[in-house]
């Protein structure tokens, strides 16, 4: 390997198994979930060019300046996650239930200006929207009968590409954490007689992953809106997202009918946490052309964050006579992330009093998306950009949103469609992280109060490459993901 491959290695090493995931790790904190109040979620967010609702300060701030009033508003939501998933023709399926607090904030608004003024109100909101839900339980079994295709064979893989054929030294702060427990826990050994190493799992085996996620990304938002005649509608947001992120997992091999020697199972424990914050920037109008069509644009700027992550692993092993153990230290890496640029535009068609329909059309430059590892690593960011340039391309997403009122009650329904953010000659299959969502709810306004319900259905199918060997080709997880949301928001008007 020439030097630059050799840094790059070293550091995927370095950061564990879990440094293979960084392009999957830009991905998933630039996926949105469609997550807000209930009106917005029954729509499908198609709300860039409706106006009045406190989602939309996370997607068309314009539509603060459509307030006359002073509201206060909070969403609640109970989310149920199933997670479908196949390895080696084997199918396992896995439930998590998990409370939400999806939207909550507060609109000032100012309506005091004569039909005579240019600027007929202004309006500032803060608040909080979920943006993305992370929190979901997944598990895999199957037997494994390929010959060398242990997960084990990935440690050896690992440390015979550094250390060649000598017996040299496995220390945490040259490859990764799970390759210097397995070494020490003899699932990974030097053989002297062929120079190099080998692991004692050569037959069929069992193989099973367990993992436990949660997590959420938040966007706090402060934002301005006005009406300028009655005609044009302008808002602007600072956003400040917050990503808390974190994933337990075990993955265990067990032998099958004594076909490995003295060799009877393992299991590996890992433990990852990422958090940070960032920054963002959006603009957007809204133009009444008339009483019944309204058109709308809105730019979101880059996402500039700083996450800082911990890791840690331990491997137990078991043979016919004894057991081993070994326990890494806690690994710590800060870095910056740059996740995509966004711009969403819409109309939405009125029929007098009796509701609408909307269509909105949103372009993601999932390609942009950019890493920032410091000087110490700059190489290794420039390959990992590279990479993230080649795979992913510009997303495309569309949503419909049909409302209907009968005195006071609002019947909503909405859909709501993602492209896939990767390549087609990359992705796998029908497996392209493309999704789809079906909503309805329905509202009640009095005077002062207005209650709202929303239901949320999604389905989309990803693939993960949980591990990879030099010699065995070893299939990825192809998933089936489906999300029920449910939410209730209540909002009170406060003048």
């Amino acid at each position: 390997m020439n030097k630059l491959q050799v840094v790059i290695f070293a550091f995927f090493c370095f950061f564990s198994l879990r440094a293979q995931d960084y392009e999957a790790d830009a991905l998933r904190f630039s996926l949105h979930n469609n997550y807000g109040t209930a009106r917005y979620m029954a729509l499908g967010g198609a709300f860039s060019s409706v106006g009045a609702d406190f989602s939309n300060l996370s997607y068309n701030p314009a539509g603060l300046g459509m307030y006359r009033n002073s509201i206060f508003q909070l969403s609640t939501a109970i989310n149920f996650t199933n997670y479908n998933s196949v390895f080696y023709d084997s199918e396992n399926e896995d439930y998590k239930t998990k409370l939400a607090v999806p939207s909550l904030g507060l609109i000032f608004s100012s309506n005091k200006a004569s039909k005579n003024s240019l600027f007929r109100s202004f309006s500032f909101g803060f608040g909080l929207n979920r943006l993305a839900d992370y929190n979901f339980s997944e598990s895999y079994q199957a037997v494994i009968s390929t010959p060398n295709s242990s997960i084990s064979w990935s440690w050896v893989d690992e440390i015979s590409a550094l250390n060649g054929s000598s017996n040299g030294s496995v220390a945490d702060d040259q490859f990764s954490f799970e390759a210097v427990d397995a070494y020490y826990t003899y699932l990974v050994n030097f053989d002297s007689t062929i120079l190099d190493y080998n692991s004692p799992i050569t037959d069929t085996f069992e193989q099973s992953r367990f993992s436990d996620v949660k997590g959420q990304k938040n966007e706090v938002v402060l934002s301005v809106g006005t009406n300028y005649l009655d005609k044009l509608y302008l808002g602007a947001t600072i956003g400040i997202p917050i990503i808390n992120y974190s994933r337990n997992s075990r993955t265990i091999e067990e032998d099958v009918n004594n076909a490995n020697g003295s060799f009877n199972s393992f299991e590996l424990k890992q433990a990852y946490r990422t958090e940070g914050l960032g920054f963002n920037l959006k603009a957007g109008l809204i133009y009444k052309v008339n009483d019944v069509l309204r058109i709308s644009a809105a730019v979101h700027t880059p996402e500039l964050l700083s996450l800082k992550e911990s890791w840690s692993s331990n491997i137990s092993s078991s043979f016919d006579t004894i057991s081993f153990y070994n326990e890494s230290r806690d690994g710590f890496f800060e870095y910056k992330l740059r996740l995509p640029w966004r711009v969403n535009s819409g109309f939405s068609l009125f029929l007098n009093k009796n509701g609408f329909f909307s269509f909105d059309y949103e372009a993601v430059g999932y390609n942009s998306m950019r890493y920032n590892f410091g000087n110490s690593y700059k190489e290794v960011a420039n390959e990992i950009n590279k990479q993230l340039k080649e795979k992913y391309k510009l997303g495309h997403n569309f949503r419909a949103g049909l409302e209907i009122v009968i005195n006071k009650f609002k019947l909503r329904a909405g859909y709501n469609y993602l492209s896939s953010p990767i390549k087609r000659d990359l992705a796998a299959s029908s497996y392209n992280f493309s999704s789809h969502q079906v909503s309805g709810g329905f509202g009640i306004l009095w005077s002062k109060w207005a209650l709202d319900f929303a239901y949320q259905h999604s389905f989309s199918k990803q693939f993960e490459q949980v591990y990879r060997l030099d010699s065995v080709s070893i299939p990825g997880v192809n998933k089936n993901i489906t999300r029920a949301n449910f939410s209730v928001s209540l909002a009170y008007r406060l003048k």
